[in-house]
């Protein structure tokens, strides 16, 4: 399904939790030092496409699947990493949800070594997406949203940044969206 950029501002939410398809350190918070140590260049995302692939293919990922699915997050790092059949992307909004959840006293749940706090999922979540991304851009199969990837700056909304990060990309690569927000999957489908 191709859509023009008229099409995203009316619907800005067709294209989102499914695959979306289109033609063609020295800051305190986390999500500053990701920006930071992360190389930061302006290459365009045919850049970032890898060996025998016809076009960049990325899988978007939710900040709830990071907060509650890193380790199956980390086996998919690895499995793309050897085969290179694709990259992770992380949409700037996701980063910035992660350092506001890491100054958290929520509880997410209670393991056998006491409460488990949101802000400790996060922090863990921020240091492998620094430790990943940190890597020589040839090893590379992490790629960070840069604030100048974005159709449409005037967005308040976490899932509408996210929604446009996807829709960013898919200009020139397939994108999938990664997440549990059911929310965000009811715009989808809408």
């Amino acid at each position: 399904m191709a859509m023009s950029r008229d099409d995203t501002k009316r619907y800005p939410y067709l294209l989102a939790a499914a695959t979306v398809q289109s033609s063609p350190s020295t800051g305190t918070s986390g999500a500053n030092q990701l920006e930071e140590d992360v190389d930061m260049d302006d290459e365009r995302v045919d850049a970032h496409a890898r060996p025998g692939l016809a076009r960049p293919t990325y899988l978007a990922i939710d900040t709830n699947i990071f907060l509650d699915k890193l380790r199956l997050v980390k086996a998919l790092h690895t499995f793309l990493s050897t085969t290179l059949a694709g990259c992770i992307l992380v949409p700037s909004a996701v980063i910035n949800e992660l350092d506001s959840l890491s100054k958290s006293d929520i509880v997410a749940g209670v393991s056998p070594e006491g409460d488990v706090h949101l802000s400790d999922l996060a922090r863990v979540a921020t240091a492998w997406l620094l430790q990943v991304a940190r890597k020589p851009k040839e090893e590379r199969v992490i790629r960070c949203q840069k604030w100048s990837e974005r159709l449409d700056t005037e967005l308040r909304k976490g899932d509408d940044k996210i929604l446009d990060c996807c829709l960013f990309f898919a200009r020139e690569a397939k994108v999938s969206l990664w997440t549990n927000d059911q929310n965000l999957s009811l715009l989808h489908s809408s």
